[in-house]
């Protein structure tokens, strides 16, 4: 047996990690539909994969378990496995976000279980996506900018400014949005303050 046909040490997708009982079953049964195969066999081999077997020791070694799928039948499930586990967790993954967000409605759930590929999903996110923001964004929204507007407007250095800076636990925008910032320490509080625009440049 020749060691690049055994077992890998990380074959296994952390997408399946995340998905439950009833997703992997309708992923196996719905490939098995598209490769016109048993789900028994689509079972067989997802078992053995996620163990980390790879697709030539399967097909080589345990024919026995697939019931004689080929190297070409087990590379096709290989690939449409791994796309369809890939699509699942992004589906749970945008309909959480768009939860968290408040926005989830009725129409947009049906759209996105209905949805066949992942620009189709990415697509329907689009409308909801945070923008970027900058530094300097970042940093008024943590209220940062009432420490640099107060070394405008004082004869105070930065450090002065951020005496009485609390760090806040949860930072959003104006429209709700948590914004995912870290502002924890003082090197990080100055750089956000040097960032703002109303420091117009200034250097520490």
């Amino acid at each position: 047996m020749s060691s690049t046909d055994t077992l890998t040490s990380s074959q296994t997708s952390t997408n399946a990690q995340v998905l439950d009982a009833t997703t992997h079953a309708n992923i196996h049964d719905k490939l098995a539909r598209a490769l016109g195969i048993k789900t028994a066999q689509v079972n067989a081999f997802v078992k053995l994969y996620d163990e980390g077997a790879t697709v030539p020791f399967i097909a080589r070694y345990r024919k026995e378990k697939t019931q004689n799928l080929d190297d070409a039948q087990l590379r096709a499930l290989e690939k449409s496995l791994n796309y369809e586990r890939d699509m699942a967790t992004r589906r749970l993954k945008i309909t959480e976000l768009l939860s968290t967000q408040g926005n989830l409605t009725d129409e947009l759930q049906t759209r996105i279980d209905n949805a066949t590929s992942k620009l189709e999903l990415e697509d329907i996110y689009l409308p909801y996506r945070p923008r970027r923001r900058s530094p300097a964004a970042k940093a008024r929204a943590a209220g940062l900018d009432v420490a640099a507007q107060a070394v405008l407007t004082q004869e105070i250095t930065l450090t002065e400014a951020l005496a009485d800076y609390q760090v806040q636990s949860t930072i959003s925008d104006d429209n709700g949005n948590e914004i995912e910032v870290d502002f924890s320490d003082i090197d990080k509080q100055l750089a956000g303050v040097q960032a703002s625009s109303l420091m117009n440049g200034r250097r520490r």
